[in-house]
């Protein structure tokens, strides 16, 4: 027989499993576009971080600018959590290293860095500096962002 205060906290422990929220109630759908002066951004990042518990979602824009999010970590969690985000925006490009074209050696370039430029103005690419908010719902967002110099 099980004593009875063991079924007792069985019964508290799954109510409280089923009532914490643990399912898609605390996500929603987000997609939307980047822009640049009304221009589509393709290829950029966009990332939510929630603000109370730093949850990040991310996506990446198509050539159309648009993009979807999806819960970082995970490979078919759709969205983002529920309440309000911090963004940022990011879009880079990295040189190609060149060869020497009489040795086919990397020469010099082979002792540096590739340089990476940021296709867009750098305060985007920091939640802290981005300027960008979103409040996320329950059910589908749009989360449309036309970024200025």
């Amino acid at each position: 027989m099980i004593p009875r205060l063991n079924v007792i906290q069985l019964t508290i422990a799954l109510s409280f499993l089923f009532l914490s929220g643990c399912g898609d109630s605390q996500f929603g759908r987000v997609e939307g576009t980047v822009t640049m002066k009304g221009n589509p951004v393709s290829g950029a990042t966009v990332t939510f971080r929630c603000d109370d518990d730093g949850t990040i979602s991310t996506g990446t824009t198509g050539e159309d600018g648009a993009f979807q999010l999806a819960v970082a970590g995970t490979a078919d969690k759709p969205g983002a959590k529920v309440g309000s985000h911090s963004i940022a925006v990011s879009s880079i490009e990295v040189e190609k290293v060149k060869t020497d074209a009489k040795s086919g050696s990397l020469g010099m370039m082979a002792k540096s860095k590739p340089a990476v430029k940021s296709l867009l103005p750098d305060k985007y690419a920091d939640f802290s500096t981005s300027g960008l908010k979103f409040e996320v719902s329950k059910g589908g967002n749009v989360a449309d962002f036309d970024l200025v110099e």
